[in-house]
């Protein structure tokens, strides 16, 4: 942990031992072993001295949390959907960002003006990166629980919070269709959010997700649930005109 950002626990490794006054401050290693393998039994500790909780790593440093990945699945061949590990293996630093409700994690970091975003499914694959260009305040964006990416920038004159809605990561779907006409595809599971398109009685859709609890559109509470069309649209439609 650095002064200014929470990292997590990254090492079992004194930082400090060329320091006389700051080895005093630290348990050496094969203490921290000891503790941790007498108190904490849900932790192990790998020949690298690296934390492992139930096979997941938790350390913070990107370049550690890769070179983990890839010795877990060196003779494994990714998934259906996932992406190369090798593909971003040159950005030796990205912060830890969070993860959503899915327990995918995200991982990001600044390269001059450009932001890349860096998510992995929980089982440590890549699903996919992307990169938010023209960034001009340097802030580190903001995980939803729904997997949402939300960041501020500048325009010139004032301060915006954008949004890059979530597409990676669904693994399955339910075939629904919609039971009114004129029926509104949202950006955000609201009544406010942007419309991307309309659907017509008896449309087909793919459901693909759905809000955690029921929320309130007028006199009516009900699910919002995220949808896929046939030519790629994905947005979100309120429970009462969706049939699964």
């Amino acid at each position: 942990m650095n002064n200014t950002t929470r990292v997590g626990i990254v090492s079992i490794l004194n930082p400090s031992a060329n320091n006389e006054q700051n080895i005093k401050n630290f348990r050496n290693t094969e203490e921290t072993r000891k503790l941790i393998e007498s108190k904490y039994k849900e932790l192990t500790l790998d020949d690298k001295d690296r934390l492992i909780l139930n096979g997941k790593i938790l350390t913070r440093i990107f370049s550690d949390y890769l070179d983990f990945w890839e010795e877990q699945h060196k003779n494994m061949s990714p998934p259906k959907g996932t992406i190369s590990l090798v593909k971003i293996s040159n950005y030796s630093y990205c912060l830890y960002l969070g993860k959503d409700k899915d327990d995918n994690q995200y991982w990001g970091n600044f390269y001059g003006i450009k932001y890349n975003v860096f998510i992995f499914d929980k089982y440590g694959w890549l699903l996919t990166t992307f990169t938010i260009k023209n960034i001009k305040i340097k802030i580190h964006p903001a995980i939803h629980p729904l997997g949402d990416v939300y960041y501020l920038d500048f325009d010139g004159k004032s301060n915006y919070i954008y949004m890059v809605p979530r597409t990676w990561g669904y693994d399955k779907t339910t075939k629904g269709t919609c039971i009114e006409n004129g029926i509104s595809i949202r950006l955000r599971p609201s009544v406010i959010a942007d419309i991307l398109g309309k659907l017509n009685k008896d449309d087909k859709i793919e459901i693909i997700d759905k809000t955690d609890i029921k929320l309130q559109v007028e006199e009516a509470y009900n699910y919002w649930y995220k949808i896929i069309l046939a030519d790629g649209t994905m947005g979100w439609i309120f429970g009462d005109y969706v049939k699964e």
